[in-house]
This record gives C-alpha cells, sequence and structure tokens, in this order.
C-alpha cells in the first residue's frame, strides 16, 4: 500500500536523495518542493483513517455478532457476509499502525512492515473475490429454481472462502518481500519498494490491481444487470427497493474503487516512463492519490450498510439485540411480532434478504 510522500528530487533512476547528505544534486532546477502536500497528507490522512476504522470496526464487528448468535451461519450468502465481513475487519485493524505511521514515521520494525504491508492486499483481494462471489451466487439463486438451490450443500461454500483466503494470500507474496523500511529525509518509511529499475514487482502489482478490479466490477455489472432483468419480469413488493439497492451497490462499489485504480494505473506508467511528469503535475497526482486511497478505504463501512444492514431480517436481529440491551423486550413485543410476519412473507430464505 502506498503510504508514503516525501518532499524529494528524484532522478531517473528513482533514487531519492537526503538533504542532509553529500549526494544531494546541485541541479535545483530538477527541485520539487513538495512541503504543502506532506502536510496536507499528515494532517488529513490520520483523520481520515480514524473516523474509517472506528466506523468499519463498528459495523463489521456488529455484523459477525448477530450472524454468529441469531443466524449461526446457515445459509450461502451468510457465509460470503461473515468472510466478507472478516476481510473488511482485517483492513480497519491495520489502520492504527498507518495512524502512527503518518504521524510519526514507521516505528514498529521491518518485520512488521512487511505482514503489515501486504496485509492491506490481502485485504483488497479478498474483499474483491467475494463481493465477486455473492454476486455470482446472488445471480444463480434468482435465476435458477429455490429447490435447486436449497439442495446445494453449503460445505462447497465453505471450501471455496477457504481457497479464496489462500488465493489471497499467495497473491500478496512480492508485497511480502518488497516491503521494507527505510529513511529518506529524517523520516522512516514503510513501503513497496525495489531498488532499481525495471520495477517489475512495482508494475505488476498495479497492473494485477487494475484487472482485479474491472474483472470483479465487470462480474457484478454483469450479475446485477442479469438480476433487475429477472425482478422486473416478477410481482414484488419490495421490487422498488431492491432495484434501488442493486443501484446503490454496483454504484458505490465503482465510485469508491475506480478512482484509486486510475491512480495506480497511471503510477505504473510513469515507472515505466510512458508518462513524463512535471512537478505540478506530480504535486496534483499526490493530492489525487491521497484522496483516493481514503475513498477506496471507505469501502469498509460501506459493506456492512449494503449487504447486511439493508436486511429485514438483519434488522430485525439488531432490534432485538438492542432491546435486550435496554431492557424492554417485553414493550416492544408487538413490533417485533409485527417485523417477524414481514420478513416470512417476503423470503423464506434464511439470509438476510
Amino acid at each position: 500500500m502506498q503510504t508514503s510522500l516525501t518532499t524529494s528530487t528524484e532522478h531517473s533512476d528513482n533514487t531519492v536523495f537526503d538533504y542532509n547528505s553529500s549526494d544531494y544534486p546541485t541541479d535545483y532546477d530538477n527541485f520539487c518542493d513538495k512541503e504543502e502536500l506532506n502536510v496536507f497528507n499528515k494532517a488529513v490522512t490520520p483523520v481520515v483513517y480514524c473516523l474509517i476504522a472506528i466506523l468499519g470496526l463498528f459495523g463489521n464487528t456488529l455484523v459477525l455478532w448477530i450472524l454468529l448468535k441469531y443466524e449461526n451461519v446457515q445459509s450461502v450468502t451468510s457465509v460470503f457476509i461473515l468472510n466478507l465481513a472478516i476481510s473488511d475487519l482485517f483492513s480497519c485493524l491495520l489502520l492504527p499502525f498507518w495512524i502512527v505511521y503518518h504521524l510519526r514515521g514507521w516505528i514498529f520494525g521491518d518485520f512488521a512492515c512487511k505482514i503489515i504491508g501486504s496485509g492491506f492486499f490481502v485485504a483488497y483481494y479478498s474483499g474483491i473475490f467475494f463481493l465477486s462471489l455473492m454476486s455470482i451466487y446472488r445471480c444463480y439463486a434468482i435465476i435458477c429454481p429455490v429447490s435447486t438451490i436449497k439442495e446445494k450443500n453449503w460445505v462447497y461454500c465453505v471450501l471455496l472462502c477457504v481457497v479464496t483466503w489462500v488465493i489471497s494470500f499467495l497473491a500478496v507474496l512480492p508485497q511480502a518481500v518488497f516491503h521494507k523500511v527505510y529513511t529518506a529525509h529524517d523520516f522512516m518509511h514503510c513501503d513497496f519498494r525495489e531498488e532499481q529499475e525495471p520495477f517489475f514487482w512495482t508494475c505488476f502489482a498495479y497492473y494485477f490491481q487494475n484487472a482485479l478490479f474491472f474483472t470483479s466490477f465487470s462480474i457484478i455489472l454483469y450479475c446485477y444487470t442479469k438480476i433487475l432483468k429477472t425482478l422486473c419480469r416478477c410481482k414484488m413488493r419490495q421490487r422498488p427497493r431492491t432495484v434501488k439497492l442493486i443501484l446503490n451497490i454496483v454504484v458505490v462499489f465503482f465510485v469508491t474503487w475506480a478512482p484509486y485504480n486510475v491512480m495506480i494505473f497511471i503510477k505504473a506508467l510513469e515507472l515505466q516512463h510512458l508518462i513524463i511528469s512535471t512537478c505540478e503535475s506530480e504535486k496534483q497526482f499526490d493530492y489525487f492519490f491521497i484522496i483516493s486511497r481514503s475513498i477506496a478505504l471507505s469501502h469498509n463501512c460501506m459493506n456492512p450498510v449494503f449487504y447486511a444492514l439493508v436486511g429485514e431480517k438483519f434488522r430485525m436481529h439488531l432490534f432485538n439485540m438492542l432491546c435486550r440491551f435496554l431492557k424492554c423486550l417485553g414493550s416492544k413485543q408487538s413490533t417485533l411480532s409485527k417485523m417477524n410476519k414481514r420478513i416470512s412473507y417476503y423470503s423464506d430464505d434464511p439470509s438476510f434478504f
């Protein structure tokens, strides 16, 4: 995960020069002052990460609690939501390390840099995989007869999730190898770093993220388009709400992840010298990169809303839990009964939807 932005002068070999070093270049025309950018990054990023961490930890922990306490993961959809929540929770648990990093530099050592640096990509890959699998299953569940779906053994779903996690961990091996701690301008950095050109693994990591994102978005777009066509041919009391939810899922997924993927694609082109940038364009790019990275991470907070909290059954469990917590279950029993009737009318599937 690219997290550091430095005030530096860089030659074509991507060497970063220390201001206090005798290697500092004498060609002041090539100097690009990014001090304002560093101040912006140090002021904004920790605050945004803190909000994402708090909201993401709360939302995904709530999803896990209700899943395990009330649902017992009885359906394929519940299994996918469980794994998606774990993926988002894992990403949120790493954010405090990055908050400290932006404020004080990397103080956790080289081994932690490799683990935490590659951990971001584990969460990124697994999250996108699970979103794609959920979209495929939902499309299959709506198009195929219900009786056929119920005959499927959810053990295969669990095995598929295990395989997904294994693939996600294997895919981050380059990040684990090339994430390093280094010092530049009296600041300890933890970043994906290759010493010499052609920066093959760096570009490969960027392009792999791009390919994964656009493949996943194509799958999600195709599946939900098929779902929409099927719903439009059926008579459902909840159809307007369901259609709106589907559109929100597709739009939010694209809006949160597309800018970040565009930024890393441009960064890969720069590393390959396919784009020549000026100092001013570098500054603008870095500003956009900081913003797009934060927007992408905010998706961890939105997944619990779109994939769990919108469900009638999930909200009933949440309401039930709150009533027990507030010791007011007896006075709200009639309300819970009404919600149960609405849920049983809309769906017989043991999932949240």
